[in-house]
């Protein structure tokens, strides 16, 4: 059987506007929603809920394109929050579920397994380590290189990952002439942290400069 859904416009009284198709006064099919507070969504509906495809921008900046089920994203999407960082990958009834990437505003990504929302910690390294030697030479013009091994919560070395990716930076300043470098063995307790989803990052200098002896 052959369904018919009529295309009209509905303007509310307490500023909410839709404008697409209807079946038996409910949304049914495309159409656009204007919330009172300004969200817009623009896909798919059924029974008067977003149900299928749509994109939704809300007021304070978040927006989110992908699958919907009961008025929630479902499925696979991508959502990108108020404060520029990303997510893309799978959603259940809302909650980030499944394989998915989070690319935070501060640069840190991971990609893996989430859970109700939330990293497994299991799945989640907390730190990492130089490897090897506490200190290097370091000479101008030339390139060098450090390794660092990722740790767990426990402090054991994580081995077998797959499918996540944890990203760092570090930089190596040339010092004056009567001086020498060399790379810190440990964190400073002192170091400023900031937040993070995957918790608190420490900012630190990894390169120590000391007068040469």
């Amino acid at each position: 059987a052959v369904v018919s859904t009529q295309s009209t416009g509905m303007k509310y009284g307490d500023g909410r506007r839709y404008e697409g198709h209807w079946l038996e006064n409910k949304y049914e099919g495309s159409g656009m929603l204007l919330s009172d507070s300004g969200d817009i969504f623009t896909g798919q509906f059924h029974l008067h809920k977003r149900h299928g495809d749509g994109e939704q921008v809300w007021a304070d900046g978040r927006k989110y394109e992908g699958g919907w089920v009961s008025d929630k994203p479902h499925g696979h999407g991508n959502m990108t929050f108020a404060d520029g960082s990303t997510y893309d990958g799978q959603f259940n009834h809302g909650m980030k579920q499944g394989q998915g990437t989070y690319v935070h505003c501060t640069g840190i990504t991971y990609s893996g397994l989430w859970i109700h929302d939330e990293i497994p910690p299991e799945e989640f390294a907390c730190g990492m380590a130089l490897v090897g030697a506490s200190e290097i030479e370091v000479f101008q013009g030339e390139p060098f290189s450090i390794e660092v091994a990722v740790l767990h919560s426990s402090g054991d070395v994580m081995e077998g990952d797959s499918g996540r990716v944890l990203q760092t930076k570090a930089g190596l300043l040339s010092p004056p002439a009567d001086k020498s470098t060399k790379v810190r063995p440990e964190l400073a307790d002192t170091a400023p942290t900031f937040t993070t989803p995957f918790g608190d990052v420490k900012l630190v200098n990894l390169a120590e400069v000391t007068p040469r002896t």
